[in-house]
């Protein structure tokens, strides 16, 4: 019988024997040095001499080594098979659940991982997987967000990729340039916006430069349109990306070309009776004033030429006030009936001058309302004034008001002049006028009807005409009603 043993280091051999009749001998043999070291003991029951058994003992310890060896390599054998089979199953599991995620974004298996390492990937990639989703679904979420930003956008704005293509514009900037989006991309601006060398400014901004331009489009009409264009990134190869900024500032134009020109027509107003007030207090100075008549005919014109300054400035710090947009209207109870009493009581005075006569229609509807009413009585004077001013000797203006469909509408008809058809759309321009050296005459300003044009706009309403050219107007003043009571 023979066993083989690790037991502690023992430097020589020991043969004992037990009894007469049966010998036990054991040999130890040092097979491995290290800590500890591996000691291989022989028992082996025989009835041979010492020489006998040192004999055998030679031949057994090398085959028992050979015979361990095997068997050793053969289980290692069989449990690296087994153990290779179970990773390979569960690393197929693990590539189907991965394959899983990026068809369907679903990590699952339909089978349980064996092996405990596997299953330490398994719950790694998962949580990794979950941590990705998170951040994708998170910067999905801010790129719809920027998405919608950019389409919604009023100002245009569009993607010009290295090789001066466009790849993306947003809704302002197809409508601006009046082109749709799909066919507008894959084209060079130029293409698309048939303006002399505008490609040209792209290939600049394309190698660093911001730059900036105005042009006209003609098409669907005329606009004015601006064009920022700002490189993307460094300047590297066919160069860098560009974004192009469009605004259309036609109206911006408009506004500014109508100051100037508001600008220029006060100066105009003003230079000619400032210019008569000269020459008046020059020909005082000279002698005039000594010529009690001639003195008095000069300061009549003068007072004259300082109420109708007056009254240009006093028209002017309205309209501003009007179009501020700090500016609301006050919202206080009007009494209507008696606000047309007493536009129609200053007004008779100067419809007497002209030989006109002022009549108010019965009134029936709801009598008051909230407005702001130095705006409202403002402008039914200044339709009231127009009326007479632009009447017939022995003409007649009538004013009567209505109810309807929401809106309280004051009416101010005459019977005078009319005005041409082609000046209908110009008549509440600032300074504008149909018949210019009448206008002078009467001593208006060019203002009035632009006053009530604003005051309308400032409530939400709206001022309307109609007029025939010998036989009249009415001017509808309309504005939201809101009752008193």
């Amino acid at each position: 019988m023979e066993l083989v043993a690790r037991i502690t280091p023992a430097p020589e051999e020991h043969v004992c024997e037990e009894s007469q009749a049966d010998q036990s001998v054991f040999r130890v043999y040092s097979i491995e040095r290290g800590c500890p070291p591996l000691f291989l003991i022989l028992f082996t029951g025989v009835s041979q001499s010492p020489r006998n058994f040192r004999g055998f003992a030679s031949i057994s310890v090398p085959l028992v080594i050979a015979i361990a060896s095997l068997v050793g390599f053969a289980l290692v054998l069989i449990a690296f098979i087994f153990y290779r089979r179970r990773l390979s199953s569960d690393a197929e599991l693990l590539k189907s659940a991965i394959d899983g995620f990026l068809k369907y974004q679903v990590f699952a298996t339909d089978k349980p991982v064996k092996s405990p390492q596997m299953q330490l990937v398994f719950q790694s990639t998962r949580d990794f997987i979950g941590e990705i989703g998170k951040r994708m679904l998170a910067a999905e979420s801010e790129l719809q967000t920027l998405g919608r930003i950019l389409t919604n956008l009023p100002t245009g704005v569009i993607h010009i990729d290295t090789a001066g293509k466009i790849t993306k514009m947003n809704l302002a900037a197809a409508s601006i340039l009046a082109v749709r989006e799909e066919k507008a991309l894959g084209k060079s601006l130029g293409q698309v916006v048939a303006v002399v060398g505008i490609d040209e400014m792209v290939s600049r901004a394309r190698g660093g430069e911001q730059l900036k331009s105005e042009f006209n489009l003609f098409l669907p009409s005329e606009r004015r349109i601006s064009l920022r264009l700002y490189p993307l990134g460094e300047v590297c190869g066919e160069g860098s990306e560009v974004l192009c900024v469009i605004d259309d500032v036609t109206a911006l134009k408009r506004l500014e070309t109508i100051r100037q020109e508001f600008v220029g027509n006060v100066s105009h107003e003003l230079r000619t009776p400032l210019a008569n007030m000269t020459a008046l207090v020059g020909a005082l100075q000279s002698g005039g004033i000594e010529d009690g008549e001639v003195a008095a005919r000069f300061l009549e014109k003068l007072e004259k030429e300082i109420s109708w300054m007056t009254t240009m400035v006093d028209d002017l710090l309205t309209l501003s006030r009007i179009e501020s947009e700090l500016s609301l209207p006050r919202r206080e109870k009007i009494d209507l009936v008696s606000m047309l009493a007493d536009a129609a009581s200053e007004k008779q005075r100067l419809a007497c001058e002209y030989g006109v006569s002022i009549e108010i229609e019965p009134y029936a509807g709801p009598n008051e309302f909230f407005a702001d009413p130095d705006l409202v009585k403002r402008s039914i004077l200044n339709l009231v004034d127009n009326a007479i001013r632009y009447n017939q000797p022995g003409g007649k203006v009538s004013l009567r008001a209505c109810v309807d469909e929401g809106m309280l509408k004051i009416f101010v008809s005459d019977t005078g002049i009319g005005i041409p058809e082609e000046d209908l759309d110009r008549v509440f321009e600032r300074f504008y006028r149909v018949d210019e050296a009448r206008s002078k005459n009467t001593g208006g300003t060019g203002l009035g009807l632009s006053i009530v044009k604003h005051a309308a706009q400032v409530h939400n309403g709206r001022v309307e005409v109609e007029s025939r050219e010998g036989k009249g107007s009415t001017f509808t003043f309309a504005i939201p009603y809101e009752p008193a009571a």
